[in-house]
């Protein structure tokens, strides 16, 4: 009996450590499932939030714009986001645009948005001010108000805020103008800039491309014509009105310049057609000549104090390199050609003037 019971025992004691193993065993992988599951959630987490932060943000087709000005808020931007690219999910860029802190990085500007711009690409552009320049053309701009609506246009200033500065004397002063010749600093050229810049920052950044005009050179040639850059411009100004045929600005500018030395009166009916505010009318009579402004070079003798249009840097070109003729007078060819005849006598003149006239007469222009 004592050796059966001895058996027994020994086989009891070698289940119970059998099972004991099984149950570290059980333990361990649960341990090891636990730590593997803890360190699997993060990484999933991550590569979900790297795969949303990385996967195009929208569904938009073209490039698109975001402007935000001083009092825009995260929530102006998100509504702006969600109208032009059509946010994929709403939720998580709100999410990751306040993990950023991008409202207190938001910066006034136009920003653009490329159609597969990824959550990641958006925050940074908008929270380093990436800023997408704005470009405006100054081509075929005749008045004051042309100038202004087509430079603010496109831009965060409001047209008034230019208005002023340009109307400012002592700036108009410090940069060599006045408020009427202020006009000649801008070029009919394209230009880009910051959608947020301001008035002044704005007239000094074109001012360069004038300074880059009026080369040494220039200012040389303008100089043996007894004429400032200003002057130059505006007799451009009047060549252009007064003529689309390009070969024949040199000979119009030779006759202005010529008009201005024997001290005559310009007689441009450009001039009048900008006095009167109306560039419709194709027929200059005598009720026009009587329009009371100092843009009217039938009243005024010399030239008037601004440039009527923005010239184009090829005419005051041909101003700089204006014939050398005798010529005192011009008219319209009646061919309606868009030409001209030139005269050095006034009773030549007269002649050319009766058969445009005529033409006039028989088209039924008034």
């Amino acid at each position: 009996m004592g050796m059966v019971h001895k058996k027994r025992k020994k086989t009891t004691y070698s289940r119970s450590a059998s099972h004991r193993k099984k149950r570290n065993r059980t333990r361990r992988r649960a341990v090891i499932l636990w730590i593997t599951a803890l360190l699997l959630i993060p990484m999933a987490l991550v590569s979900l939030g790297a795969y949303l932060l990385l996967s195009p943000a929208g569904n938009a087709r073209e490039n698109t714009y975001i402007y935000i000005r001083p009092t825009t808020t995260l929530t102006d931007v998100e509504r702006q986001l969600q109208q032009n690219t059509r946010l994929r999910r709403p939720s998580f860029f709100h999410l990751a645009a306040r993990y950023y802190k991008l409202e207190e990085k938001l910066r006034p500007g136009r920003y653009g948005i490329a159609p597969r711009m990824n959550t990641k690409q958006i925050l940074e552009t908008l929270a380093h001010g990436k800023q997408s320049a704005v470009r405006f053309h100054l081509r075929h701009v005749r008045t004051q108000e042309d100038l202004i609506g087509r430079m603010t246009g496109k831009l965060m200033m409001k047209p008034e805020e230019l208005s002023s500065l340009l109307a400012d004397s002592a700036f108009c002063d410090s940069l060599g103008f006045d408020s009427h010749s202020i006009r000649s600093l801008f070029l009919p050229e394209t230009y880009e800039v910051d959608w947020d810049i301001r008035p002044k920052d704005l007239v000094l950044r074109l001012k360069r491309y004038y300074d880059r005009y009026w080369t040494a050179e220039r200012r040389s040639l303008a100089d043996s014509l007894g004429l400032t850059p200003i002057q130059v411009s505006i007799i451009a100004s009047i060549v252009e009105e007064e003529s689309g045929k390009a070969d024949e600005y040199p000979q119009i500018a030779g006759l202005y310049i010529r008009r201005l030395r024997e001290g005559m009166p310009l007689q441009a009916d450009p001039t009048v057609k900008f006095a009167m505010g109306d560039f419709s009318i194709r027929r200059i009579l005598n009720v026009h000549l009587q329009t009371d402004s100092p843009y009217n070079t039938y009243k005024n003798e010399g030239l008037p104090p601004g440039p009527i249009r923005l010239p184009h840097t090829a005419t005051m070109d041909s101003v700089l390199r204006a014939d050398r003729h005798g010529y005192l007078y011009m008219c319209a060819k009646e061919d309606f050609s868009g030409r001209h005849r030139f005269a050095h006598t006034y009773a030549e003149h007269q002649r050319n003037a009766a058969l445009y006239r005529k033409a006039l007469n028989e088209r039924g222009i008034k």
